[in-house]
């Protein structure tokens, strides 16, 4: 019976205990499954209440129980409030659908798009002030010169 594997790299060869290379192969299939549970979600649904919660499962993919609670405690109370109308939430379903496609990240990009969006309501600002600043937000991801200006200019929105 086999008790150890022999594994070459370049002319280099590395003998590892069975267990050893059994133990390193799950915990190498657990971080690729928890990277692709974090690629999984292609767009967000339109409903407000699923978005949220498909919201908080891209951030629990990178952040497990922090991004729940981010969510939960922080985002979904302000987004679902009031203080974002029908067409707001739909605008935001839409631009985060955008990001998405643009291959951003959980953190830091989500993160603070959704930190921007919990502030808004605290700028009193109108309706239109917030489309006008999706707009220039859409930009920031359409366009290529701009792109790497991102994070930045969301960074300084919340």
């Amino acid at each position: 019976m086999l008790t150890s594997i022999i594994i070459s790299f370049d002319g280099t060869q590395i003998q590892i205990d069975r267990m050893t290379f059994r133990m390193a192969l799950v915990v190498g299939l657990m971080l690729l499954t928890g990277s692709l549970a974090a690629q999984s979600i292609k767009s967000f649904s339109d409903d407000p209440e699923k978005f949220c919660s498909e919201l908080s499962d891209l951030m629990n993919a990178s952040k497990k129980k922090e991004g729940k609670d981010f969510v939960d405690d922080q985002f979904y109370p302000v987004f679902m409030s009031a203080s974002y109308s029908a067409a707001m939430r739909a605008r935001v379903i839409s631009t985060a659908n955008l990001m998405l496609d643009k291959k951003k990240k959980a953190y830091p990009d989500f993160e603070n798009y959704a930190l921007a969006l919990i502030s808004f309501p605290k700028s009193g600002k109108a309706e239109s002030g917030f489309n006008q600043w999706d707009d220039v937000l859409r930009k920031f991801l359409d366009d290529a010169k701009m792109k790497k200006d991102f994070p930045a200019f969301l960074e300084g929105s919340g």
